[in-house]
């Protein structure tokens, strides 16, 4: 399952692909950027462990996430990369993080979160 999140206060897009092959999230980017991805920025998406986000030079930002399961676990892997890709966008964006700045992150988890579980109970139904 492939997601688009677009962020309407940063203007920015987040790729967020469910129990999806690298070779298929690599597919979706070139064809949303009409450009190849290096070798590298390949590498890059490769899972890792249980879920992988990265962040590329521009701003574009992935979440990849195993397939879903409406368990404890699963919602926690989504908070742990939810933060990661908060982050990304906070640095992309320029504001400096610290204590005065944590609430923009943490609004930045909350949206990428809801919006993420808004579109997939809406494709389970």
């Amino acid at each position: 399952m492939m997601i688009q999140v677009y962020d309407p206060v940063y203007k920015n897009n987040l790729l967020v692909a469910i129990d999806e092959p690298t070779a298929a999230v690599v597919r979706c980017i070139e064809r949303q950027t009409k450009s190849k991805l290096a070798d590298c920025d390949v590498d890059m998406l490769r899972i890792r462990g249980d879920a992988r986000s990265v962040a590329f030079s521009g701003g574009a930002r992935v979440m990849r996430l195993p397939r879903y399961k409406h368990t404890p676990y699963w919602y926690a892997i989504l908070a742990h990369e939810a933060y990661h890709v908060a982050t990304f966008l906070i640095d992309h964006v320029g504001i400096k993080r610290s204590e005065a700045s944590d609430e923009a992150v943490a609004y930045e988890v909350e949206f990428a979160v809801r919006k993420i579980l808004e579109k997939v109970m809406r494709r389970r139904k």
